[in-house]
């Protein structure tokens, strides 16, 4: 199934398909998989077109070499996506979409963003509400405030790994300026600089949530148990009632892709969509 829409864009916005050609980008969207987009090139560029976040598309357009995957992506700037490939030995046709860029919404105030203390973030089953905790990394909390206020997820607004008794994991990308900010940690990444430790100390206590992989985001976690990844993690927000955390000890249960070797990441089998608003 096509993920979530807005009316964002119109066919008139997306440039002219480029054939033979393979265009990068961060995925909003799979074409491989049980939930892969199948689509030929035209429906692929009018998918992107009324995909919140999609501004780069790409779509097999030779059927013995890739089937019909459909590729929904999302750079910065798209005119100067980056190029994976292209000459006549390139299967796939690919296309940019003028909008969806950081700088093409409005954004808040500083006195609204200040007002931001808890945001929701709300699935099929009920709302996760989390405690901002600014005092433990403000860059991180404004984007989530930012996020909150504009009402600008996308596809990739989903929880899509989840390990009981340790954690429930996810992303949340928007259509607004990325968080660059995050801790810095002995051997973590290089562009995360920030002082190194939080307020908050090293431990990480259960219903906190982080950003995930050490960086600034946008893949974040909340953890089921006490550890110490707060030594390791950009720590910006914590569970803010009992009712939020029974309401993710659930999620974190949901059923995993079927095949998965043991030991390794346990995947969501039908990833958990949300939204992200002001309580």
């Amino acid at each position: 199934a096509i993920p979530a829409t807005t009316a964002t864009a119109t066919a008139a916005s997306c440039a002219s398909t480029r054939e033979h050609t393979d265009l990068d980008g961060a995925v909003i969207q799979d074409g491989y998989g049980p939930r892969g987009l199948s689509l030929p090139p035209d429906e692929c560029r009018a998918a992107c077109g009324r995909t919140r976040g999609c501004n780069v598309w790409v779509s097999c357009a030779d059927a013995k070499a890739c089937g019909q995957q459909c590729w929904l992506k999302w750079v910065e700037v798209p005119s100067t996506a980056p190029l994976r490939g292209e000459g006549a030995h390139v299967p796939w046709s690919a296309g940019t979409c003028e909008k969806d860029k950081p700088g093409s919404v409005p954004l808040p105030s500083a006195e609204q963003l200040e007002a931001v203390r808890v945001v929701a973030l709300r699935t099929a089953k009920g709302e996760l509400r989390i405690k901002l905790r600014p005092d433990w990394h403000a860059p991180s909390v404004t984007y989530v405030r930012t996020v909150a206020l504009t009402d600008t997820c996308t596809a990739k607004c989903v929880f899509y790994r989840a390990e009981p008794g340790f954690l429930l994991q996810g992303g949340m990308r928007a259509v607004v300026p990325p968080n660059s900010r995050c801790r810095a940690f002995p051997g973590g990444p290089a562009d995360c600089t920030d002082p190194q430790e939080r307020p908050g100390g090293k431990m990480m206590e259960k219903g906190q949530v982080a950003w995930a992989g050490g960086s600034a985001g946008p893949d974040l976690f909340i953890l089921m148990g006490r550890n110490g990844f707060g030594a390791t993690h950009t720590v910006w927000g914590e569970l803010a009632d009992e009712a939020s955390l029974a309401l993710a000890l659930e999620l974190v249960q949901a059923p995993i892709e079927k095949g998965l070797k043991p030991g390794s990441m346990r995947m969501i089998a039908d990833p958990i969509s949300f939204t992200v608003h002001v309580v």
